[in-house]
């Protein structure tokens, strides 16, 4: 009798914990278009975070979604890094910093490798900013 109620009870935490979903709760952003000024601020942001040249970054599409506590960007970058290397299109996610959500834009999280493009965009997916391909 006691084993069969500990093959229960382990067999009860399992679904359990196969329902959990792939990560944090995440709020889902209302959609919205950014200004120049802030798409702007992106491309700054994600040449210094992600160590792209400067004058390099190509951003493709954007998706920018406001929350309560500000505004998520989802995007697709590709270019030159400060070595001059090329860089493939990968995915992005990132915040705008301060009351303006116009400047301060920090990179989040980025693809490289498949585990890498996949959380983030699993990330921009679970915060309501599908991204699809920009090609």
């Amino acid at each position: 009798m006691g084993y069969f109620l500990l093959l229960s009870v382990a067999l009860m935490l399992s679904a359990c914990e196969s329902a959990q979903p792939t990560g944090p709760r995440l709020e889902v952003a209302t959609p919205i278009t950014l200004t120049s000024k802030q798409v702007s601020s992106v491309r700054a942001g994600v040449a210094k975070s992600l160590k792209y040249d400067v004058d390099a970054p190509r951003v493709g599409k954007l998706v920018a979604g406001r929350t309560s506590t500000g505004v998520i960007v989802c995007g697709y970058v590709s270019g030159k890094n400060t070595a001059g290397e090329d860089i493939e299109e990968r995915p992005f996610h990132g915040l705008f910093l301060g009351f303006d959500n116009a400047s301060g834009f920090i990179v989040t999280g980025s693809g490289g490798k498949d585990s890498e493009t996949a959380k983030t965009l699993d990330v921009c997916r679970r915060s309501g900013l599908e991204l699809t391909p920009s090609s």
